[in-house]
């Protein structure tokens, strides 16, 4: 995907959109766990996070769909 990546990144500094990179946020290291720190499934399948670690963990979302005051 890193191909993919680095045109999306691209296209937003070109047309001045923040892209959000989820393995930035995902990934440390090269490394990409698979289960959290309490030992729960990331993933739901091999390319899906689990809905249950999306709610609780995937705050790096919520500025683009939390109305800011």
């Amino acid at each position: 995907y890193s191909e993919i990546r680095n045109d999306l990144k691209k296209v937003g500094e070109m047309t001045h959109i923040e892209v959000i990179d989820p393995m930035e946020y995902l990934c440390a290291n090269n490394r990409c766990p698979s289960v959290d720190e309490n030992n729960q499934p990331i993933y739901k399948n091999g390319s899906h996070l689990s809905p249950d670690y999306v709610r609780k963990k995937v705050l790096f979302l919520d500025p683009t769909v939390l109305k800011v005051p």
